[in-house]
């Protein structure tokens, strides 16, 4: 889903739409809290939060390898790593002991819920009708001039050797796409000449096959906003998810691992 700008903030289209949802949760739970119905707010906040963290802490149980070997990486949350499943469990932890004690709120809760439900079926169906897929008529070429086009599954992402989320994450992305051999990892420079390019890879002593991209044509195209960015895509070559920002290595091995699902 296309990002957005806020200022100088970027903000990733997945995570606006669980913004606007928790919102709608809020705001319909103080609109009927004002009613006359009981006082649905704390319980909305509550429950919320542990979504999130229940979200979080799921994804670090699916992880717990990565996690267990750099326990400070739980923290950076800004680099995504959320598990649904884990979200739904956290918030009905909160709900469901609070309907079975306090029966009259109950009606107010299923509005609440109702109301950012049907907000997130809207959105979702918005962003099926927006589906990006990579461009599988364009050309590109590495450092050698030798011609590639992007395929799927795999993973591409986009960088830029000025971009210091960028610099950080390479590495562990060179790593982890070469634990995978059977998945292709395209790391395509947007805007930056053949010759910086060679320069960044010799004095930072990475091995790599850049793809180039001097016209930023795949940022323009997909609608992304700032760099680092990471596209998951599938074997039609549709872009099932975009990581905007610096991506953990458990959020890519689960991105990756997804993947390997699509192939036979």
């Amino acid at each position: 889903m296309t990002d957005f700008a806020l200022g100088p903030f970027l903000l990733s289209g997945e995570r606006l739409i669980w913004i606007l949802v928790t919102l709608v949760l809020w705001g319909a739970a103080a609109l009927l809290s004002r009613r006359g119905r009981p006082d649905l707010n704390p319980w909305a906040f509550r429950a919320t939060l542990a979504g999130l963290l229940g979200a979080r802490l799921g994804f670090v149980a699916q992880n717990a390898d990565v996690y267990l070997a750099d326990p400070l990486s739980l923290f950076a949350i800004w680099q995504g790593g959320f598990a649904l499943w884990g979200g739904v469990a956290g918030f009905a932890a909160v709900t469901l002991p609070l309907m079975w004690r306090r029966r009259e709120m109950t009606p107010g809760m299923a509005l609440a819920v109702l109301a950012a439900l049907t907000l997130l079926f809207i959105l979702a169906q918005l962003g099926r009708a927006n589906e990006q897929f990579l461009p599988q008529d364009r050309v590109f070429e590495d450092l050698a001039g030798r011609q590639m086009t992007l395929e799927g599954p795999g993973v591409v992402n986009l960088w830029a050797s000025w971009c210091p989320p960028c610099r950080r994450e390479m590495p562990m992305m060179l790593e982890e796409a070469a634990a995978n051999p059977d998945l292709p990892v395209y790391f395509v420079n947007q805007g930056e000449s053949p010759g910086k390019i060679r320069n960044y890879l010799s004095t930072s002593g990475l091995v790599m096959r850049p793809v180039l991209d001097p016209a930023m044509g795949l940022m323009a195209g997909l609608g992304i906003l700032g760099l680092p960015a990471t596209l998951f895509v599938d074997a039609e070559g549709r872009v099932i998810h975009t990581h905007s920002g610096e991506i953990s290595r458990a959020a890519l091995r689960q991105g990756l691992s997804d993947l390997k699902k699509e192939i036979p």
